[in-house]
């Protein structure tokens, strides 16, 4: 895993956006960095602040890099966040 601590200083939106641009500019991050992202965005106080269009972007990003397999806490922190319309702002 990648330990890059500045990760954790980003809001949800800063990680989507970014993973947003990179995708759409064709640049496709190593796989631990993907991790990395995926697993900051996962921490509970940085996805309690996601909201649908930056959900929105990070999935769109990680579809356009064909990743494969993402990190168990990702899958589960965003169930928790989109899976009720009360828990996911607009």
């Amino acid at each position: 895993m990648l330990d890059w601590p500045p990760l954790a200083r980003f809001t949800f939106r800063d990680l989507a956006n970014f993973a947003w641009a990179a995708a759409n500019l064709g640049a496709k991050p190593s796989d631990e960095w993907i991790h990395a992202v995926c697993e900051a965005a996962a921490v509970p106080a940085v996805a309690a602040e996601a909201d649908a269009s930056a959900v929105a972007g990070l999935l769109y990003a990680l579809s356009r890099w064909r990743v494969r397999q993402l990190p168990e806490t990702f899958l589960r922190s965003l169930y928790g966040t989109t899976a009720s319309p009360e828990a996911l702002k607009r």
